[in-house]
């Protein structure tokens, strides 16, 4: 216990970004770069919690901002980030702004919709990426964000996914959205998508950890020149656990790195870009500190040897729904 807090406090008052810690980018397929490291904002709520950590991020050294519309925290963000555009800290082309189209918001109008509440909330001109959340389509014109049947199933509005993407092609050709692209699809919607698209996606973001390593699924996107961004990349619930795996430990003793930072440069040397999220500003550091150390093939095989297929996130109740996304195995 004495380590923990020593280390949280060593983190939050002397850890300065060095100059080893930029971030690298990717080249996406339309030609935009992406951080390849991002800081992720799921559950960072309330909005004066998010517009917090979104200075902090920003101050520690992160330009790639991961958020959505479901979120209900764009607003927290939006603060901060016209703050910080204001005050010249750093320069608009200089972020990475991410967010996502909920699944009420499906039909063709309707993404356009939703990008509009979008920046309005953030309170910038325009987005860098836009994804759709999830493949599946649920009831528009709704108060509530998860419109169910009193069995506890989602209310499928019948909007089919390629109308969606072709309002997703709608933004982009706006101009308000910069590069487009989707989250949690598997690989035969992708590829529906790719087959049917005039502008085509360059991302899809979904569950990746060492206990979920999606090899499959990565290797369909890498082969087909979509960019793979990982959620939950230290294991959310599944963190104690994975933290105290005996593989991740000694390689972390071998590095005199963290286990998290372990796990983080394993995903970058994957060419996968992880957004972990944290509450705690030494985490967000620690997080940050992953540019001055390499794993070796040995290293990095025996991560990827644990998996486990232990998916964490279900979206449980839509299950039965036409797309859902889970029913196949990647």
């Amino acid at each position: 216990m004495y380590s923990v807090i020593l280390n949280a406090v060593l983190y939050y008052f002397y850890t300065l970004p060095s100059e080893q810690s930029v971030v690298p980018k990717l080249k996406l397929a339309d030609g935009n770069e992406i951080p390849q490291l991002g800081f992720g904002t799921f559950k960072l709520e309330p909005n004066t919690l998010a517009e917090k950590r979104i200075r902090d991020a920003i101050n520690i050294g992160y330009r790639h901002i991961d958020t959505a519309l479901k979120y209900d925290n764009e607003p927290g963000i939006g603060v901060a980030l016209s703050d910080i555009l204001k005050n010249g800290i750093v320069k608009r082309e200089e972020l990475w702004i991410t967010t996502k189209v909920w699944n009420t918001y499906h039909s063709r109008p309707k993404v356009m919709e939703s990008v509009r509440k979008s920046l309005n909330n953030l309170q910038i001109d325009y987005i860098d990426l836009l994804l759709v959340h999830w493949p599946t389509a649920w009831k528009e014109n709704t108060t509530v964000w998860h419109p169910k049947h009193p069995n506890g199933s989602y209310i499928d509005s019948g909007v089919d996914l390629l109308e969606t993407w072709r309002g997703m092609e709608d933004a982009f050709k706006s101009g308000l959205v910069k590069s487009i692209g989707v989250s949690n699809f598997n690989h035969l919607q992708l590829q529906r998508v790719l087959d049917a698209a005039e502008i085509k996606p360059t991302v899809n973001q979904f569950e990746v950890n060492p206990y979920f390593t999606q090899n499959k699924l990565i290797e369909f996107c890498h082969n087909n020149s979509v960019a793979v961004t990982a959620y939950a990349p230290l294991g959310h619930g599944n963190q104690d656990l994975l933290f105290n795996d005996e593989v991740i430990k000694q390689i972390a003793i071998t590095h005199d790195k963290t286990n998290a930072q372990v796990i983080l440069r394993w995903h970058l040397q994957r060419n996968v870009i992880p957004i972990p999220k944290s509450a705690h500003k030494y985490r967000m550091m620690e997080n940050f500190d992953i540019f001055d150390f390499k794993l070796n093939d040995y290293e990095m095989a025996n991560i990827t040897a644990l998996n486990k297929n232990m998916r964490i996130f279900f979206l449980n109740g839509n299950e039965n729904h036409r797309d859902f996304p889970f029913n196949i195995e990647y």
